[in-house]
């Protein structure tokens, strides 16, 4: 933070004069120019917003992502209209000689399932589970295409932020250092109530990207091009992030000096020799490294389905196997205490 006396950080150096020159992300703004000279524009930076992944489903999530809200809905409501309208039509019926549809909402469920049912009489009953068979298969199958997919999916693509109304709909705050929130303050799709100052200066942002790729805080982070871009280099393994692909801010970078420096004319004498060899492009590009981007995929290749793809089911099962096991105790209970009453009586 650059100020007339006690500015901070690099700036704070080269203005108490311990530094002859510095360079980095530094924009070319009043307050510094005020303070400090500044060299030829080397090139152009920009302010970017980091974002985290998408958020991974769990094992158990991911068994009802093949359909959304609204079709669940719908498979549940016309299953219990289907099994009221059977139990109604062949569970109620008191005029037949043979047994026809028995025990209907349980057969209904089994059916549901893909299980099997008990001999049926050609008649009205038959068509009625054939048709249900053929209406269940097809939901089973549209249900495991999507589930080979979403069981599959990519856990390290961009959320969806791409613009300041879609960060604000997530209810996210904006972090960032006090040098980037004078651009900020006054964007009417942030402002002050949004942004979350750093109030350290010398605190990691780092590990501030780590904390957000992890989802260990509802927020975004506010830093120039080149930090993010060096971050993904060497932590794209451990933890990615990607930028808010409309929401960016473009400034002039330049080499800063004392203000009774003699430098600043050679350097950037130098600086100019550098681009006219397109040496400054060159530098850039081999600084960069976008592979850990590149190489997300929206549909990932196939690959051999692992303990967190399947573990959802398990824990499903294992579910009702604990609530089967629960209700026969209780039928063995209430067993026992009907025979006590009865002889009793």
């Amino acid at each position: 933070m650059i100020r007339a006396t006690n500015s901070t950080g690099l700036v704070g150096m080269i203005q108490r004069k311990e530094v002859d020159v510095g360079f980095g992300s530094i924009g070319i703004g009043a307050a510094r120019v005020q303070y400090l000279r500044h060299g030829t524009p080397n090139r152009y930076g920009q302010v970017r917003i980091a974002i985290p992944p998408k958020h991974p489903y769990t094992s158990f999530e991911k068994l009802f992502q093949p359909f959304s809200q609204r079709a669940w809905l719908c498979v549940v409501l016309c299953h219990a209209f289907i099994s009221f309208l059977a139990h109604a039509m062949f569970g109620l019926r008191k005029d037949r000689t043979e047994p026809g549809l028995t025990h209907t909402f349980y057969t209904m469920w089994v059916l549901l399932m893909g299980g099997p049912c008990g001999r049926l009489r050609l008649d009205s009953t038959r068509i009625f589970i054939v048709s249900f068979i053929l209406n269940m298969l097809v939901v089973r199958t549209l249900y495991n295409a999507a589930m080979f997919e979403k069981l599959q999916a990519s856990e390290s693509l961009a959320s969806e932020l791409n613009t300041y109304g879609e960060i604000n709909r997530a209810e996210k705050m904006y972090y960032m250092h006090r040098t980037m929130a004078l651009y900020f303050n006054d964007n009417p799709l942030v402002g002050p109530r949004r942004i979350r100052i750093i109030q350290n200066d010398t605190m990691d942002w780092e590990e501030i990207l780590h904390s957000m790729s992890q989802h260990k805080g509802n927020f975004v982070v506010v830093l120039p091009l080149d930090f993010i871009k060096y971050y993904v280099k060497m932590n794209g393994k451990r933890s990615l992030v990607y930028l808010v692909k409309h929401a960016e801010l473009t400034y002039n970078t330049a080499f800063f000096y004392p203000k009774t420096t003699p430098l600043q004319e050679s350097f950037s004498a130098l600086i100019l020799t550098f681009h006219s060899a397109g040496l400054v492009d060159y530098w850039a590009q081999e600084f960069e490294d976008n592979r850990f981007w590149s190489n997300a995929k929206t549909d990932p290749d196939p690959v051999s389905l692992q303990w967190d793809h399947m573990s959802g089911a398990f824990y499903l099962c294992g579910a009702m196997h604990l609530l089967a096991i629960v209700v026969f105790v209780v039928e063995l209970v209430l067993s026992r205490f009907n025979r006590k009453s009865q002889q009793i009586v």
